[in-house]
């Protein structure tokens, strides 16, 4: 076995290596005819490095990852994303934010899935490891949409902080506080928005306290004030519109 052509992916043994080998005319080492092995040969970098390892990065990328086994000796531990395959198992990206290593798969699948639950969070978009904002080129496309609708709920967060006056709480003024002038990370921490079920758009729902991230719920119970239903005498805001209407308790007169 140790002596044996093996799959550069998975270690299956290569026993006809005349037509167990991969397609690609231009790979840069064996791999085996299993569907997960095939694909990622079509996106691992085809050049060798100068150490005589194949490169473990992916295509079109300007500066090879450097070898995982050689110089950064972390070929066999765990993509901290998927836990199931040692990083040399697949193709791998360095983010320029952190310099921590992931199966560039696993980074597609996980912000691909977005949140969990039915609070709108970008957890989804930070290493494991440091939290730092996933940064790297090829990325990019695949973050386009998330940042689009994070940047609408930070901008509706902050106008909420302001209309509630709490542009002034001890966490903004508190220099051993997680948000130490950062009015814009509290108020996307304080508030929740959720994905309206009719029209598709995010929309205050509250405060965090309100519901937690991993309550059960029914999508279609998710409607936005401006799509739910209203009695005839209810009129929509000159200003505001639709998207700031709240119902207040018939008795107390706090929102309901």
């Amino acid at each position: 076995w140790k002596l044996s052509l093996k799959c550069r992916w998975c270690s299956n043994v290569l026993l006809n290596t005349n037509t167990s080998t991969s397609t690609s005319s231009t790979s840069t080492s064996s791999s085996c005819h299993n569907i997960e092995c095939q694909e990622k040969d079509e996106i691992v970098c085809q050049k060798i490095l100068s150490c005589g390892c194949p490169c473990n990065g992916i295509k079109n990328e300007l500066d090879c990852l450097p070898c995982l086994t050689c110089n950064l000796h972390q070929a066999d531990d765990y993509c901290t994303i998927c836990y199931i395959e040692s990083l040399n198992e697949a193709p791998c990206i360095q983010l320029s934010s952190c310099s921590h290593i992931y199966h560039y798969q696993c980074l597609i699948n996980k912000i691909s899935a977005e949140y969990s639950g039915a609070r709108i969070n970008f957890k989804y978009l930070h290493c494991d490891i440091d939290r730092k904002e996933y940064q790297h080129i090829s990325l990019q496309h695949i973050k386009k949409k998330s940042l689009q609708k994070k940047e609408i709920i930070t901008q509706l967060a902050s106008k909420r902080l302001k209309h509630e006056n709490r542009l002034n709480d001890v966490p903004l003024k508190d220099k051993k506080s997680d948000y130490y002038q950062k009015p814009q990370e509290y108020a996307l921490h304080l508030y929740l928005f959720f994905t309206c079920y009719k029209c598709t758009l995010p929309y205050f729902a509250g405060g965090y306290q309100c519901q937690g991230n991993e309550a059960e719920f029914d999508e279609k119970d998710l409607v936005c004030g401006a799509c739910q239903p209203k009695p005839e005498n209810v009129k929509e805001c000159k200003i505001h519109g639709q998207s700031w209407l709240a119902f207040k308790c018939k008795y107390c007169c706090e929102y309901a």
